[in-house]
Formats: C-alpha cells, structure tokens, sequence
C-alpha cells in the first residue's frame, strides 16, 4: 500500500463531511470590481480539520501562529484553491488563504489548505 493510500485511508476514517464552493470563473471591471463570477458546489468530500494550539516556536515545518485553522484534505481532491470556501457541516464558512500539496516519493500524498473563518 502507497503512503498516498495510507493517507487517503485515514483521511477517510476520521475526516468529516464538508462542502467546497468553487468560485473559479470571475470577471473583473477595468477598475478591479468583481462584475461576474460562477460558482459550483462539491458536497459531501472527506477532511480533517487541524486548529493548531502551540505557539510558532513549536511546530516544526511552516510559519503558524496559535489558532490558525487549516483542511487536509486527499492528494487527488479539486476544487482546493485560493479563495474557495470549504463549509463545514455545522454551517461554518472557511475561505481557502493558502493551498499547500504534500509529496511523498514523487506522488502528491494530500493538500493542506489554509484557511480563515469568514
């Protein structure tokens, strides 16, 4: 079994049910206004939520402050990009800030997205 697989496995076991809003298609006016934008939603795909809880002196590989929030989610997931909204089951909204794949073995193992509470 792969790592991919292995991640993928526990992703499975202990992720939660979320909701991504892809807000991938937007048009912009010459002055920078948002003028359209399509949307479409992917429901129902498997995540583990992370709220980190040691100040930054802690962790070991990245920038991360005490509270910050982010979704991993399994290495072959879409819809994971900047300024895309992940919507928990408890209707809380989280806008995608920072997208992160993971590799292991030259094989994309899972995506970290970072994210803020909207």
């Amino acid at each position: 079994m792969s790592y991919a697989d292995r991640i993928s496995k526990q992703i499975n076991r202990i992720g939660e049910l979320v909701d991504i809003e892809d807000y991938s298609s937007k048009t912009y006016s010459d002055y920078g206004d948002l003028v359209t934008q399509t949307t479409s939603t992917t429901t129902s795909i498997r995540a583990v939520f992370n709220q980190y809880g040691k100040s930054a002196g802690f962790q070991t590989e990245g920038v991360f402050e005490e509270g910050d929030c982010s979704f991993f989610f399994k290495g072959d997931q879409t819809g994971i990009e900047n300024d895309n909204i992940v919507v928990r089951t408890d209707d809380t909204r989280w806008k995608i800030t920072q997208v992160a794949p993971h590799y292991c073995k030259g094989s994309k193992t899972h995506i970290e997205a970072r994210v803020n509470q909207e």
